[in-house]
C-alpha cells in the first residue's frame, strides 16, 4: 500500500518522507530497492537521502552498497558524507575507490571531506591524517569537528593523542553549572561534542596515561555520566569493582 503513495508526486514531501522511514523500519531491503529506482528521477533526492541515512546509521549491509554508490551523487553534502561512511563500514576498497575518495576529499564541504579523508587513511594513505587533524579545528560546527576527532580516534589514536589532550585542556569547566542530569543531580549532563569525542578517543586507547588524563578531566571539568560509564568499564576490564558512588545501573 505504501508504494503508490511513495511514487505520487502530489503527496506532500514530508508525508512521503515519513512513509519511507516507516518502510525502512519494517522492510529495509524494499526501501533500498525503491530508493535506487527513485534516484533516477529528478526531485527524489531528499527521499533517497532518507533511506541512505537510515541505512548508514543502522549497521550497513552489502545489499545497501548500490544505494550508497548512487548517493555519492546526491546534491546534499550530508547525504554524500553518510554514503561514504556506509561504504567504509562495508569495507569498500580498490584503486577505483581510492580515486573516488581522492576526488571527494577535495570537495568544499567538510561533511564530505571528513569521511573521504578517513577512507583514504583506511586505504593506507596516512598523509591524509594531517588534513583530518586540521578539520578538527577548521570545520565550521562542533559536530563536524567532533566527527573528525572520532575518526582520528578510530584510525590512529597514537598519532593524534596530543590533539585529544589539547581539546580537553581548552574545554570550559562544568563546575558550578546549573545543567545537571535528572536521574543523577550530582552529574552534569555532558560536554561539547568535541570534548566527548576526545574523551572517547582516549578511552579507546586505554593506557594508564590516557585514563589518568580522563581522571584529570573529571576533576577539572566536572564528572559527567559519560566519564562515570567509561571509568566503570575500565575498572571492570581490570577486575576492579567500584564500591562507592555507583550509578543505579552499575
Amino acid at each position: 500500500m505504501l508504494y503508490p503513495l511513495l511514487c505520487d508526486a502530489d503527496v506532500a514531501p514530508q508525508v512521503r518522507s515519513h512513509l519511507l522511514e516507516h518502510l525502512s523500519d519494517h522492510d529495509r531491503p524494499a526501501a533500498v530497492r525503491w530508493a535506487c529506482i527513485a534516484e533516477r528521477y529528478p526531485g527524489n533526492e531528499p527521499l533517497t537521502g532518507t533511506v541512505v541515512q537510515h541505512a548508514a546509521l543502522n549497521t550497513p549491509t552489502p545489499e545497501d552498497r548500490p544505494l550508497f554508490l548512487c548517493a555519492l551523487r546526491n546534491p546534499d553534502a550530508r547525504i554524500r558524507g553518510l554514503a561514504i561512511e556506509g561504504l567504509l563500514a562495508l569495507g569498500e576498497s580498490g584503486p577505483a575507490w581510492v580515486d573516488r575518495l581522492l576526488s571527494l576529499a577535495h570537495e568544499p564541504h567538510p561533511e564530505v571531506r571528513i569521511p573521504a579523508a578517513a577512507g583514504l587513511v583506511q586505504q593506507g594513505q596516512r598523509e591524509w591524517l594531517t588534513p583530518l587533524q586540521q578539520l578538527t579545528v577548521d570545520a565550521p560546527t562542533p559536530f563536524l569537528r567532533a566527527e573528525a576527532l572520532r575518526w582520528l580516534g578510530l584510525l590512529d589514536g597514537n598519532a593524534s593523542r596530543s590533539l585529544f589532550l589539547q581539546v580537553l585542556a581548552s574545554a570550559p569547566s562544568h563546575k558550578g553549572s546549573s545543567h545537571h542530569c535528572i536521574c543523577c543531580p550530582c552529574l552534569p549532563t555532558g560536554f561539547s561534542p568535541e570534548v566527548e569525542a576526545a574523551i572517547e578517543a582516549l578511552s579507546r586507547r586505554g593506557t594508564d596515561e590516557d585514563l589518568s588524563a580522563l581522571l584529570d578531566a573529571g576533576v577539572r571539568l566536572g564528572c559527567t555520566l559519560q566519564l562515570e560509564e567509561l571509568w566503570a568499564h575500565h575498572l571492570a576490564r581490570r577486575g576492579v569493582r567500584m564500591n562507592c558512588n555507583e550509578l543505579p545501573t552499575g
